[in-house]
């Protein structure tokens, strides 16, 4: 390898290891695993919010079909 090479592998090997200054030593596996239960608890509300929203749609198409209001 020349000389140059080395010194772009180096480079970038430093600016890859770098964290910004201030910024808290968290693994990446436990970021993932964060994200991963916070977007299957949004997923559960969404499954809610929408099951909530249908059942009241099928409520009133209920109380249209009996009732005639």
């Amino acid at each position: 390898m020349n000389e140059q090479t080395l010194s772009k592998q180096t480079f970038s090997r430093q600016t890859l290891n770098k964290q910004p200054v201030g910024a808290p030593a968290i693994s990446e596996q436990a970021i993932s695993e964060q994200d991963r239960r916070r977007r299957r608890g949004l997923i559960a509300f969404q499954i809610v919010c929408y099951g909530y929203l249908l059942s009241m749609f099928l409520i009133q198409m209920y109380m249209y079909s009996t009732r005639d209001w």
